[in-house]
């Protein structure tokens, strides 16, 4: 299963018109900021958190938007700074400590955090997200554990690997992978009306 994913989005990425999308520009614009602060040694200001929060939960921020209302600049900036400089020999350990501390932040998930984490790391990690997942797995979830985030990054490790991409990449087209799924089947259910 997991080589027919990892080649299945090899081919998407092979055919895939980057300067027409959007969400690619959105998405490289916002991890090259990232990396320019990351390089600064600091954690994340309000406005760089603000976008991640765009960028992941679009239409989806109101939710938990009451619960983000407690974060203040200090505590972001110091509980982000402490996550990206965290170190570790074993990059499972790593995950779970960054993905740990990240979710510690008032109304911010394990979904955000892995954004945080794959925005800011590209070359390590990935979004945790139950799209990707049911990509990979072929499993309905909508919620996620810290194992559950390690089996998923163990596959993206593994599929970026053989693509020699960062973890990033292979998050997003598997991403890609979910959309295209989702048009082609609403296709098929038109023509059968």
């Amino acid at each position: 299963m997991m080589n027919e994913w990892c080649e299945r989005i090899r081919k998407i990425e092979a055919s895939y018109d980057k300067k027409a999308d959007k969400e690619w520009a959105q998405t490289e614009q916002l991890k090259n900021d990232l990396r320019r602060h990351r390089d600064a040694s600091r954690g994340l200001t309000p406005q760089l958190f603000d976008r991640i929060l765009s960028w992941k939960l679009r239409g989806q921020r109101a939710r938990t938007e009451e619960h983000r209302r407690n974060v203040e600049k200090q505590m972001l900036n110091d509980i982000t700074a402490c996550a990206f400089k965290l170190t570790h020999a074993n990059r499972e350990c790593l995950a779970a400590a960054r993905l740990k501390l990240l979710s510690s932040l008032p109304g911010v998930g394990y979904g955000v955090a892995s954004s945080m984490m794959a925005l800011v790391f590209p070359e390590q990690y990935g979004v945790i997200d139950s799209r990707v997942w049911k990509v990979i797995f072929d499993e309905d979830r909508t919620s996620f554990t810290v194992p559950q985030y390690l089996r998923y990054m163990n596959a993206v490790w593994a599929c970026a690997e053989r693509l020699r991409w960062e973890p990033q990449k292979v998050d997003y087209f598997t991403w890609i992978a979910y959309e295209s799924q989702q048009r082609t089947a609403a296709v098929a259910t038109k023509r059968r009306r």
